[in-house]
């Protein structure tokens, strides 16, 4: 059994008061015990935390949990004995922890079946810009750097991404928000990013989004986008919306969308 290792001595955000996941404080459990403690499944958690092992890169799974303390810890090999016990509503999101990166990325594929389409996070330390965009590259929605990034801008990045996936989940529920309302707004094919924002002025049409709203909402890729960026995205996107359609600009507030011809349209 690995050793209990009692976060809340080196996180003070990490509520000890709060029983983890099968009532114990012990995040790290052999894969025999996690086989036979199917029950502990039923407690809902923020997201699963992943490593390879339970000693290496310590400091970085700490970090996660005391972040988003409703999360787990397995390791690759456990998760991958008991996938089969998991389901897939049990896991709203994933954090990948580890600086070995041909290394996690060859687990990570690996789980990518299982896990299926939830955010996924990688939880690095002292990661460059080259690091990022192999990062980007093999799947995953961000890169948390723990050497810069503060656990409040985590949980707000955090936050965003789940929001996209959420509505993106939602669209045979909610047809006014959905990604087909938002192409049939526009006479031309949409890039991913022009389809992002239009779908979130669509969710967000009661009210004027901020240039940093925006940009925080769509930079799930860690690499951000500049306010220039932004309004180069919003000009880009205006020229494909149909007549009735405008993205209006509030000077100094933002940007807002009048759907004066949604009604028109059949979800």
């Amino acid at each position: 059994m690995p050793e209990q290792v009692h976060l809340s001595s080196k996180f003070p955000e990490l509520d000890s008061s709060e029983p983890a996941i099968g009532g114990s404080r012990t995040r790290w459990r052999d894969t025999e015990e996690l086989i036979e403690s199917g029950a502990s499944f039923a407690t809902p958690a923020l997201g699963c935390i992943l490593s390879s092992s339970s000693t290496e890169d310590a400091d970085l799974t700490a970090w996660t949990q005391a972040c988003f303390p409703g999360s787990i810890f397995w390791t690759f090999r456990d998760l991958l004995a008991v996938s089969d016990a998991v389901p897939i509503e049990f896991l709203s999101m994933v954090f990948v922890c580890g600086d070995d990166l041909p290394g996690l990325y060859r687990h990570f594929r690996n789980l990518r079946g299982i896990i299926g389409d939830i955010p996924k996070m990688n939880v690095v330390r002292q990661a460059g810009p080259r690091d990022i965009a192999q990062a980007l590259a093999a799947g995953f929605d961000d890169v948390f750097d723990i050497s810069e990034m503060q656990m409040p801008e985590a949980r707000a990045r955090a936050e965003a991404i789940l929001r996209r996936y959420r509505l993106n989940d939602g669209a045979d529920h909610a047809p006014v928000t959905s990604e087909a309302m938002a192409r049939r707004l526009t006479r031309t094919d949409l890039r991913r990013r022009e389809l992002a924002l239009l779908t979130l002025l669509i969710e967000q049409s009661k009210k004027v989004l901020s240039v940093p709203d925006i940009s925080t909402a769509l930079s799930g890729d860690r690499l951000g986008m500049s306010p220039n960026a932004v309004r180069v995205l919003v000009c880009h996107l205006r020229k494909k919306l149909v007549p009735g359609v405008q993205i209006k600009s509030h000077s100094g507030r933002g940007y807002s969308i009048s759907l004066s011809s949604v009604k028109k349209l059949k979800p």
